[in-house]
């Protein structure tokens, strides 16, 4: 019985040691030799919504932004990219869900998202591929249906426009 307990104590460990947020994960890598990182505070985000075209489609969802983060780990080595696709899986069992994910011809699209009373607080958008590795993480109060809505004006531009 003791081992037992033991045991099941090292695993929950492991689990938890294990387990990250989007701040321990853009720590860890942005260390990592060839990686780039761009942060833009919330400070910054709010002098670049006063240069925002008013009569651009976007404005309205650019309103709820309120900080962004870029990581690319492009030049970083091929182990790099596989530690960090293994942890950012990882993410969706703390506290992240899955909002979309895309795989087609080696390039993986992951997005997740952290909600707080049917708010999107953070959304992270990974691109893996075997010579692409990219993480961008917006933080703010965006709704669904400003994302839907967004989604529905590009196509119906880009149907306008007869671009597919």
């Amino acid at each position: 019985m003791k081992k037992f307990v033991f045991t099941l104590l090292l695993v929950l460990g492991c689990q938890i040691s294990l387990a990250q947020n989007s701040a321990a994960l853009f720590d860890e890598f942005r260390r990592e030799k060839n990686a780039e990182y761009v942060s833009a505070s919330p400070f910054l985000m709010f002098i670049g919504k006063m240069f925002y075209p008013y009569n651009d489609e976007g404005k309205e969802i650019a309103s709820k932004i309120r900080s962004a983060k870029i990581l690319d780990l492009d030049e970083c080595s091929p182990d790099v990219k596989q530690r960090f696709s293994r942890q950012f899986e990882a993410l969706s069992n703390n506290g992240y869900e899955t909002l979309m994910q895309m795989n087609e011809d080696g390039e993986r699209i992951h997005i997740q998202m952290r909600m707080k009373k049917e708010v999107i607080r953070e959304l992270l958008i990974a691109i893996i591929e075997d010579d692409e590795c990219s993480l961008i993480q917006v933080n703010g109060k965006i709704r669904k249906q400003d994302i839907a809505q967004l989604i529905n004006d590009q196509t119906t531009n880009k149907k306008k426009h007869g671009r597919r």
